[in-house]
């Protein structure tokens, strides 16, 4: 049921601008060191079903789950 409800905030339409800037900052963070991606001001629609496969350094946590975390937080 929490999964569920979960889902239904991330698909609402006041949600989803927040979700895309998480998502947004955490890759311009992964390509910081890198002067062309560095500052993206957005991202191709399809990056979106690849976010569950990058994966912290431990492998203790998907970015999935880190930009669910932030966006349950903030």
């Amino acid at each position: 049921m929490c999964l569920f409800l979960c889902l239904l905030l991330l698909l609402s339409t006041v949600s989803r601008p927040k979700v895309f800037s998480i998502i947004l900052s955490c890759g311009n963070y992964m390509n910081g060191g890198n002067r062309q991606r560095g500052q993206a001001d957005g991202f191709a629609i399809d990056i979106l079903p690849k976010i569950k496969d990058v994966k912290s350094r431990d492998n203790s946590m998907t970015l999935l789950q880190y930009v669910v975390r932030v966006w349950i937080l903030k």
